[in-house]
């Protein structure tokens, strides 16, 4: 479910801020069930860099694991330096989310 971009009566408002409810609450369960099963198989950390439709430079991060892939973000790195210790900022950040011994480093 995505907010809509279709006309809707009054102001789109209440709309978009239910879509995102229910977007907010799929994550949260869908984080809450890729935790568990980490604890059991543990995951990869994956991360590549694109270029948006909009030009934009975006990098993602996401986890993979035997049960599937989960996304756990995109970044417009819009203005940075993509230099080495940039990249490792952002992967060390994901990886600090895990609890010790969940993500496989290799």
């Amino acid at each position: 479910l995505a907010p809509t971009t279709q006309p809707y009566p009054g102001d789109g408002k209440s709309l978009t801020k239910s879509s995102q409810r229910l977007i907010n609450a799929s994550t949260r369960k869908s984080k809450a069930k890729v935790l568990g099963l980490a604890k059991v198989t543990g995951l990869v950390l994956v991360s590549d860099g694109w270029t948006s439709v909009q030009h934009k430079p975006i990098i993602n991060a996401l986890v993979n694991m035997p049960a599937g892939s989960y996304f756990l973000e995109a970044l417009d790195t819009s203005g940075a330096t993509k230099d080495a210790e940039y990249i490792a900022n952002f992967v060390l950040k994901h990886i600090k989310a895990f609890e010790q011994g969940m993500v496989v480093v290799g």
